[in-house]
């Protein structure tokens, strides 16, 4: 018997690209749409009672489109395909509140 994953195949991390693509900078109307897809991400995963604690712009992907064998990155491109991975250092915010309130609040002496 064999178990076999299959996924999404993405694109180059932020970082990646950033680094690559050192000669040309991504516009500011790029970069704030990168942001608000980013925020928009972990704000559903917050919806959903996580805490993702490692982002960065290695952990930041962006699907790409191929034309002519080369990687081109537009503002329409963009538009829902920046990806969040590497879920390892998720937390569950209801155990992180719950933590919280146990502990006694510290006097003022202290």
């Amino acid at each position: 018997p064999y178990h076999i994953i299959c996924m999404q195949r993405l694109g180059m991390s932020l970082n990646s690209l950033n680094r690559t693509n050192r000669y040309s900078k991504f516009s500011l109307e790029c970069i704030a749409q990168i942001g608000f897809d980013v925020l928009k991400q972990i704000e559903n995963l917050h919806d959903k009672g996580f805490l993702h604690a490692d982002i960065k712009t290695d952990n930041i992907l962006v699907r790409y489109s191929m034309t002519n064998n080369r990687r081109i990155i537009r503002r329409s491109d963009l538009k829902k395909n920046i990806y969040l991975i590497d879920f390892d250092a998720l937390r569950d915010i209801s155990y992180l509140t719950a933590r919280l309130t146990e502990k006694e609040p510290r006097s003022a002496n202290s």
